[in-house]
């Protein structure tokens, strides 16, 4: 299943549908919030999700995932509910990520100076983003909320239409 937070906005940037296990298929997160279980093992690469600067490529995952941009630069976030996945940042480093794990790269488009922050996701995380409750309606997903980006030094802005405060 694939789950968009409101006024999110994806593309599907390659399809090909050979077989159950064999097939490619690319989504790029324009904007917004993204929760996916990729629950059939596919082939290395089969299956990636993109955000302007930075990809993910998962076998049989469960993740979430947000992108949005602010102050001119674009904040992607991961995080791994189950399994494993690696995400490649714009500089084209390779970065692991295992169950309970979360990391946000935040690049600057102009400096092209980027952040990374790894992160674990609390039992909190896990037991919302898990709820038995979210499976078994296979309606709306729960979604990860939104970093707070403190190394932007941002006491309040205006983050697509949404007002952000940092505590």
């Amino acid at each position: 299943w694939l789950s968009l937070g409101p006024e999110s906005e994806i593309a599907f940037t390659d399809f090909e549908f050979k077989e159950k296990n064999s097939r490619t298929i690319s989504y790029d997160l324009k904007k917004g919030q993204l929760a996916a279980n990729i629950r059939q093992k596919i082939k290395e690469g089969g299956v990636s999700f993109r955000t302007r600067f930075t990809s993910m490529g998962i076998r049989g995952t469960k993740i979430l995932m947000n992108y949005r941009e602010f102050k001119g630069s674009g904040i992607s976030e991961y995080a791994v509910m189950e399994g494993e996945a690696e995400v490649t940042s714009s500089k084209g480093e390779a970065l692991k990520l295992t169950s309970g794990e979360r990391i946000v790269l935040i690049e600057n488009e102009k400096t092209k100076e980027e952040l990374v922050e790894r992160l674990k996701l609390t039992a909190e995380d896990l037991e919302n983003f898990s709820s038995p409750e979210a499976e078994e309606d296979k309606g709306i997903k729960p979604l990860m909320p939104y970093y707070e980006p403190k190394a932007l030094s941002v006491t309040s802005t205006d983050i697509a239409g949404e007002k952000v405060e940092r505590k």
